[in-house]
């Protein structure tokens, strides 16, 4: 692992830029556990951040997180051991050639062993999104409001549906990480 900590101060300037660097990037994470993926973005007013990202496999958070806190400081830059919140302008995705809009989805949460985990129900409203691609768009939605820790420590599973049947009630998107926050029994996550 001290082999990505002595090389990506001295490139982290030009990620966003050269694709050289993110390529070799994947590869220094692929030689430690193929399933690790990495994500980087902006950070508010903290500059910028990547996250070393477990892909949803718990059994590999205990390492991303261990590289994560392994990595030397970079000026501008947060270093997470999973991928963190979205900070949204907008919420959309361009997913295989297609550019969805997830801003007017709504939810309902079902809650098991008392705010242990939870299954979430989205309604995207749009009937030409398919099951393969609602079933991605939803997991992308959850994990990106919630964060990649969170989420796979409070949510079982989640499902999407065009709309919801008429007298079931709906919270709008946005709401989801308050609500989860003040349901949840579990440990919070540090980030």
């Amino acid at each position: 692992m001290s082999d990505i900590g002595s090389w990506l101060p001295g490139v982290v300037s030009r990620l966003f830029d050269e694709r050289d660097i993110q390529i070799e990037l994947g590869h220094r994470l692929e030689a430690i556990d193929p399933r690790i993926r990495w994500e980087a973005g902006p950070c508010g007013d903290h500059g910028a951040y990547i996250a070393f990202s477990p892909n949803f496999h718990s059994d590999l958070l205990v390492v991303t997180e261990k590289l994560a806190k392994e990595m030397p400081p970079i000026e501008g830059w947060r270093i997470f051991g999973a991928k963190p919140r979205k900070e949204w302008t907008v919420r959309k995705i361009l997913l295989n050639g297609t550019e969805y809009f997830l801003d007017a989805w709504r939810y309902r949460l079902v809650m098991f062993k008392g705010g242990e985990f939870f299954d979430v129900e989205f309604f995207s409203f749009d009937d030409s999104i398919d099951e393969k691609n609602g079933a991605r768009l939803g997991v992308f939605l959850a994990s990106s409001e919630l964060g990649e820790k969170l989420f796979m420590r409070a949510i079982d599973r989640v499902n999407v549906s065009a709309r919801p049947k008429v007298d079931e009630s709906t919270i709008a998107v946005g709401s989801l990480y308050d609500q989860i926050i003040d349901l949840y029994r579990g440990e919070l996550p540090d980030e």
